[in-house]
């Protein structure tokens, strides 16, 4: 019997184990918070944007406590670590539609704008994909040339990614000596995606020594510096530059060769007549004939019209590709000979209609 009795026992004892649970955990839910702005929850945020508010509503003659104010918001917001918090406030202060006499935006942000926020602001550079927002920031660079000179070169100098290297190039450029003492200053660092970057800066700002800096990296054992050189070189090479890029038509490397060829067009480089009627002779790649086409087109020299033919006109058993076609048209119009202006003239009722509205474009460039 008394076994019986035992499962009833524990059954009750179980219920009883249970009710105490229910009672002990049984707790009155916590309500939810009130909604509130998130500014709010963090007094050096709100500070920072009734500051900033302040400032903007504020005519230009009474500015001068509020401009203290923002300035000190600024400096608690930087020290609790809110450094994209500044950089918007920096957007806003460059991008407000300000009046033309109405500099205050401007010189107060300079004043704002320490090494830190400066840093943070070209790390967003390099990585904002918002086309907005890049412009904005891409403003504010260039309204902190000296500031911002410091963190972009030194950005350049460590970046890899395409993108944030074409952005900050892109907010380099806009700069003036600046700009022009980061590049030289690239040119010669010791690591070669540096280099290529600093030549392709030297090529917007030309200085005194910009041409022996990019001539200097013609020897460099990376390719793409090699290129970016001669690149650097057909914007800003002179005269004495013509034999050093003829010099490179024979670089292994097909884009180094490329860029060769587009350089001595660029430098109308006479001595590298006979190289480039020997290379349109025996082209290494088909897609090469239309460069050096155009660099011949380039050179202007009258003793490459019959070569510039053939690729023009064709023969009975060959007609050339359209786009080699156009770029000997193309050519011919530069080199303007009594022969070869009528052999574009000819080409005004070609059977090919890209070839035919191509020489129309031409002539009407006269």
């Amino acid at each position: 019997m008394a076994t019986s009795q035992h499962p009833k026992q524990l059954s009750g004892l179980a219920r009883s184990i249970r009710g105490l649970f229910d009672r002990e955990m049984a707790v009155e839910p916590t309500p939810a918070p009130d909604p509130t702005p998130s500014v709010s929850e963090d007094t050096v945020l709100w500070a920072l944007e009734t500051a900033l508010n302040e400032f903007l509503a504020t005519p230009p003659v009474e500015r001068v406590t509020p401009t203290r104010g923002l300035r000190d918001a600024v400096v608690a917001a930087e020290e609790a670590g809110h450094l994209d918090a500044i950089v918007d406030v920096l957007r806003q202060l460059i991008n407000k539609p300000w009046s033309p006499t109405d500099a205050t935006g401007v010189t107060v942000s300079r004043r704002v704008a320490s090494p830190k926020v400066v840093d943070r602001l070209v790390e967003r550079l390099g990585s904002e994909r918002d086309e907005v927002i890049h412009e904005d920031l891409l403003k504010v660079c260039s309204a902190l040339p000296e500031q911002a000179a410091r963190a972009l070169g030194k950005a350049l100098s460590e970046t890899e990614d395409r993108f944030a290297r074409r952005s900050y190039l892109t907010a380099v450029a806009a700069m003036g000596s600046e700009a022009l003492e980061i590049a030289e200053s690239m040119a010669k660092d010791d690591r070669w995606f540096v280099v290529r970057n600093g030549l392709t800066l030297l090529a917007e700002h030309k200085g005194p020594r910009s041409v022996d800096l990019a001539s200097s990296a013609l020897g460099h054992e990376v390719a793409s510096v090699r290129r970016e050189a001669l690149l650097t070189l057909a914007k800003l090479g002179d005269r004495d530059s013509g034999a050093l890029v003829v010099g490179m038509l024979d670089d292994p490397d097909p884009s180094v060769h490329s860029a060769a060829i587009t350089a001595c067009g660029a430098l109308k480089a006479v001595q590298a007549l006979d190289r480039l009627l020997a290379i349109l002779e025996h082209p290494p790649e088909p897609d090469v004939v239309p460069d050096v086409l155009r660099a011949l087109g380039h050179v202007g020299d009258d003793r490459a019209v019959e070569a510039i033919e053939k690729h023009a006109v064709g023969s009975f058993f060959h007609t050339p590709p359209t786009d080699v076609r156009v770029a000997a048209y193309g050519a011919l119009h530069r080199i303007d000979t009594p022969e070869a202006r009528r052999l574009v003239e000819a080409a005004r009722d070609d059977r090919d209609e890209e070839v035919r509205t191509a020489v129309q474009r031409f002539l009407s460039q006269e």
